[in-house]
């Protein structure tokens, strides 16, 4: 963060100087967890469900903060401001202005944003200070928050932005003043909440129409949705796919146990890419990357090397683990439709190739809305239509995926109530070097059961 007096930091806030002089210098990014206190930082007190941020207010100083930002007098040096939120989106603005020098990356999308990001942050920061979010810090918390971390020698920052309602993105994007807008898809992800495609499509098009005219908007070429948003892009557009067409191109595409290799291309240039990640569909994550970087300046070789270089750093992600010959792949972090059809097609390539059993350990796919039964109905079809040897389904909600799937006359597909008893089910069945899938929303919790049925802890 630039340093801030809390003079400067009150006049921003339309706040005021509590028991301080005011020259007191705030020199470190704000924080709104005690528990991860920040020396010379900002303690943000937000007003929780079932907390109060106020109550940890002299804890955060007495952990090393300078000030609290907060809405009544704790007794402690602090900002006072009518709602903290708001106030700490305003002075993320104020510091995103004083750095006219940094750029500022945008990404939103239906599926891949996190490993998008952690890809672009190994290609960033091998060329200059780079700023991004731990985890998928994306909404209008985490962007402010990240924001907060530049200071006068990054060159770029990364942002993830995620919607629950119309306005969410433009507001982000807004705030942050965005400089490349990224849009990788857009699927059926969140649908539910926003009640149609088209009202999603907007919503993740909202990035696009906050770019200025100087701007570029990187849009991916795999759904039409994606596409069509370039029609009413204020500024240059910068397109990625497997297709001629598209500015940043995947050719040669080919599959080594799980980890894909491609050549990129850019105009009349090549180059080798060997990812560590595991997936096929990783390839439009690193070509979204490709494309975000040469419009930074970055050479094409340096970006395929830096790519190759990229280790997984998001937990839950198609994260890996094996034992005893037995390889189990945690992509249980979040699921929707396609990255759902995207995972499977991982096991039953991987599976195929090295000549091992394979299962699918799914569960329920969240606000899909009213589409939810034929979604998870048609994945059950995929399963069994791309030959996984094994279906366990795990809970009633996702009860669909198993009628889809015994509609295909798949031979082997169960359904048991919960983890507990899907571990038991698992522990009595699995064969030596098999391969096993385990993914599911969030809200089903199944990251924990990857690892424990290898015996260890996720």
């Amino acid at each position: 963060m630039i340093p801030l007096t809390l003079n400067e930091i009150a006049h921003t806030v339309n706040g005021r100087v509590l028991n301080a002089t005011g020259e007191e210098l705030v020199i470190a990014p704000a924080f709104i967890d005690t528990r991860k206190t920040i020396p010379g930082g900002i303690f943000i007190a937000l007003m929780g469900e079932h907390l109060d941020g106020h109550q940890f207010a002299v804890d955060a100083i007495q952990g090393g903060a300078v000030a609290a930002l907060l809405t009544r007098d704790m007794g402690v040096p602090s900002v006072q401001a009518s709602e903290p939120a708001s106030a700490l989106q305003l002075l993320a603005t104020h510091v995103r202005s004083s750095l006219p020098k940094l750029k500022v990356v945008g990404i939103t999308g239906s599926q891949g944003k996190t490993t998008t990001k952690d890809l672009l942050l190994a290609v960033l920061s091998s060329e200059a200070p780079t700023i991004a979010p731990p985890g998928n810090l994306n909404n209008e918390l985490g962007v402010p928050l990240t924001l907060l971390r530049c200071s006068e020698s990054t060159r770029y920052c990364i942002l993830e932005m995620g919607a629950r309602h119309p306005g969410d993105i433009a507001k982000l994007a807004n705030l942050a003043q965005v400089d490349i807008g990224a849009v990788l898809n857009i699927g059926s992800a969140h649908v539910g909440e926003f009640g149609s495609d088209l009202a999603l499509a907007r919503a993740k098009g909202e990035l696009i129409a906050a770019l200025k005219p100087d701007g570029t908007a990187i849009l991916g070429t795999y759904d039409l949705a994606t596409r069509d948003l370039a029609r009413n892009a204020p500024c240059r557009v910068v397109t990625f796919g497997e297709t001629g067409e598209a500015n940043l191109r995947a050719e040669r595409v080919s599959l080594v146990h799980g980890r894909p290799s491609f050549h990129l291309a850019g105009g009349s240039e090549f180059a080798e890419v060997h990812l560590k990640y595991y997936g096929r569909h990783q390839v439009a994550n690193a070509l979204a990357v490709a494309a975000i970087a040469t419009e930074l300046g970055i050479g094409l070789s340096r970006i395929a090397s830096a790519l190759s270089s990229a280790i997984p750093t998001s937990r839950w992600r198609m994260e890996v683990r094996q034992r005893n010959g037995v390889t189990v792949i945690n992509d249980a972090y979040n699921a929707n439709p396609e990255s759902m059809a995207a995972a499977i097609e991982l096991l039953a390539e991987w599976a195929e190739g090295d000549g091992r059993p394979s299962w699918a350990v799914l569960g329920q796919m969240h606000e899909l809305g009213a589409s939810s039964d034929v979604a998870h109905q048609l994945i059950g079809r995929l399963v069994a239509q791309r030959g996984v040897k094994h279906l366990l389904v795990v809970g009633s909600g996702a009860g669909e995926i198993l009628n889809g799937a015994r509609g295909m006359a798949i031979a082997d597909a169960e359904m048991v109530a919960d983890s507990e008893s899907a571990l038991r089910y698992l522990r009595d069945r699995i064969e030596p070097e098999a391969l096993i899938l385990v993914k599911a929303s969030r809200a089903e919790g199944l990251e924990n059961l990857a690892f424990e049925m290898l015996g260890d802890q996720a």
